[in-house]
């Protein structure tokens, strides 16, 4: 077995920046299919579509515009997690309120819509999975991470 290193001068005291990224394009990913996999869901077994906008005009399908905003959303939260890494102290602890927080407008955010409320709930659903997958993905990487930093500068 291989004892784990520390971390060489170049990157002691800062945010494990090539890791973090990879975690978060990682859990894009994850996002992204958990998104994918409730629309089917939703639209095979239910017969419910999930609500989404349309981005700019683009044309999207609405899985595709799902899929994206979730990755879309676990990418901006790697950078939100980056940037409390370098300034705060507890990052991860603040990174959860902010996911949390994230997660509740989310859920409810398909109530607002003028939509048939199976649609409104299924987006909803699928918005609180994706969520839930993005916290626990990015705050576990965040929080291995801080460790890391901690036992490097001490």
């Amino acid at each position: 077995m291989v004892a784990p290193t520390s971390p060489d001068n170049r990157t002691a005291g800062r945010p494990y920046a090539s890791r973090l990224w990879a975690a978060g394009c990682a859990t894009a990913a994850v996002a992204a299919l958990i998104a994918l996999a409730g629309a089917a869901v939703s639209q095979a077994v239910f017969d419910v579509p999930l609500l989404a906008a349309d981005i700019a005009g683009l044309g999207w399908s609405t899985t595709a515009t799902v899929a994206g905003g979730a990755a879309l959303i676990a990418l901006v939260l790697t950078g939100v997690l980056h940037a409390l890494l370098a300034a705060v102290p507890r990052p991860v602890a603040y990174f959860e309120w902010i996911v949390a927080l994230v997660g509740v407008v989310l859920v409810f955010v398909p109530f607002a819509y003028d939509a048939p409320r199976g649609s409104q709930v299924a987006t909803s659903v699928v918005s609180g999975l994706v969520m839930v997958a993005i916290g626990s993905l990015l705050g576990t990487q965040g929080a291995l991470i801080d460790r890391g930093r901690a036992r490097a500068s001490g």
